[in-house]
């Protein structure tokens, strides 16, 4: 033992307490087939819930479904979610139905795009799992109007005025029993080419009278706010649009999760939000570049407001209301030092735990960027020792995306899986590790394999146990495993 161990050993041991990798399960993995009879059968739970519709690769083929007017689109890769189906997990891809405006050509005019086409429709979810005879997704809700198994007639609210790609602004509203002017949907009743509507909810603030529509037409630079007689005593004005937007404006104090995803949550398309408490200054913990960290094939130039950091918590989960923007922002580690110190700023703007309802727990999961700066800390934080940290003859590394042409990494995935001690197949997020080694002594290889239990349960103000529960299997070094970049490799060489 050296002079510097106990240094190291201190560094270790705090970086893991920063990081929230010290609860980590490790267990090695006999990477060998050894199947016997009947085991398939055993096997059949898990086979049953892997995933064949990849999210980056189908959106074209849901557009092409499912966009019916130009002026729509979907994001690109799609959302990945669950929903309880006759009392199993489904997993499932998923998108909303947003506006692109840039599609309307000639009929882009400030009466269209501000009054007429001022939001998107409806939910779109296939299972993960499953697809038809002729190779296309299963839909569980799909259609304009919407329709399908995970939504009422009765009690669905599919209209989404706040979106990851909601115009920068649209004035909405009117008297009760006025003239609808905004497009719904590009279908009507008894033969009519479009069914119009008004918003009723309460998004934005009201511009009726000269003096808003006056600093909303400099605010916006727009004289047509100030002109128009389209606009009434009952108009609103909505803006700040973007789900990661209007969340950063409630809780300046978070830097939030890149990939906020829809739901529906109780009759409603809600986005949910991650956010987390982020420190500089944590004693003896290691700094990671937060940028470099997250960036992958899935968010090559991620927005980070704090880059360097050394200490990490998803304190916060967010929900913004797809119809009426409405934000709700939950304690979601209220042990959290950090965000303690904030709520003391911000008093009164947080709810507890025990408020989430059991749909909403259901369908929130473990935050991507959030799995993205552990696994970059694991790499070479997975030893427990001094020794071994400081000789780094077992350090790590995320593979770069194998099917990309760019140097980045490959992005993490959720799916429904089985690790060793666990009972049945759990909704999980996963990554691989390969040697750390660059230039003539890299190796594609597996060296181990990272997942994290991303189901918090349907218990309503109740996290499930497990998680957040980080299991890692390591695979010996005697053992060649092909990694990501051999396999890409294989397919892409088999002509058969």
């Amino acid at each position: 033992e050296t002079l510097e161990s106990p240094y190291y050993q201190r560094n270790i041991d705090a970086t893991k307490a920063a990081y929230g990798i010290d609860g980590l399960e490790k267990s090695d993995f006999k990477a060998a087939t050894d199947a016997e009879p009947g085991q398939l059968r055993e096997d059949a739970d898990t086979t049953a819930s892997i995933r064949i519709m990849d999210p980056a690769i189908i959106p074209p083929t849901v557009r092409q479904l499912e966009q019916y007017r130009p002026y729509y689109k979907f994001s690109d890769p799609l959302d990945v979610d669950r929903y309880q189906i006759d009392g199993q997990t489904q997993d499932a891809v998923v998108s909303v139905r947003e506006l692109n405006l840039d599609q309307l050509g000639a009929a882009a005019t400030w009466y269209n795009t501000t009054l007429v086409y001022t939001h998107g429709y409806g939910m779109v979810a296939a299972k993960g799992n499953d697809r038809a005879a002729d190779g296309n997704p299963v839909f569980m809700e799909r259609g304009i109007p919407t329709a399908g198994s995970l939504t009422d007639e009765t009690g669905y609210e599919p209209r989404v005025y706040f979106g990851e790609s909601s115009p920068t602004y649209s004035i909405v509203g009117g008297p009760e029993g006025g003239t609808d002017i905004e497009l719904d949907y590009p279908r009507g009743e008894d033969g009519a080419a479009q069914t119009k509507t008004t918003f009723t909810g309460d998004g934005g603030p009201k511009i009726g009278n000269l003096f808003n529509r006056l600093i909303y037409a400099l605010k916006f630079q727009s004289t047509d706010i100030l002109l128009s007689d389209a606009i009434n005593a009952d108009s609103q004005i909505l803006y700040d649009r973007d789900p990661l937007t209007r969340v950063q404006k409630v809780a300046p104090y978070l830097e939030l999760d890149n990939d906020p995803y829809p739901s529906i949550v109780d009759g409603k398309i809600v986005w949910i939000v991650d956010g987390y408490t982020l420190s500089a200054n944590y004693p003896y913990s290691s700094i990671v570049s937060l940028r470099d960290a997250i960036s992958d094939t899935t968010n090559t130039t991620p927005r980070v407001a704090l880059d360097d950091v050394n200490y990490i918590r998803n304190s916060v989960k967010a929900t913004v209301d797809a119809y009426s923007g409405e934000v709700t922002l939950y304690a979601w580690d209220d042990t959290d030092p950090l965000l303690q110190a904030w709520q003391k700023v911000y008093p009164s703007t947080l709810k507890p735990v025990s408020e989430m309802s059991a749909d909403l727990m259901s369908h929130v999961r473990y935050p991507t960027d959030l799995f993205k700066v552990q696994r970059a800390m694991l790499g070479t934080y997975h030893v427990d020792d001094a020794a071994s940290f400081y000789a780094r003859d077992n350090a790590w590394k995320t593979p770069n995306d194998p099917v990309s042409q760019a140097d980045v990494l490959q992005p993490p995935y959720y799916l429904s899986m089985k690790m060793p001690g666990q009972e049945a197949p759990t909704f999980s997020m996963f990554t691989s590790f390969i040697p750390a080694a660059e230039g003539d002594g890299a190796r594609n290889v597996l060296m181990g394999y990272l997942a994290v239990d991303s189901d918090a349960g349907s218990t309503a103000g109740q996290k499930a146990a497990d998680y957040g529960k980080l299991r890692m299997l390591e695979i010996s070094a005697d053992v060649s495993v092909p990694g990501p970049g051999q396999v890409q490799n294989t397919f892409n060489s088999d002509q058969q």
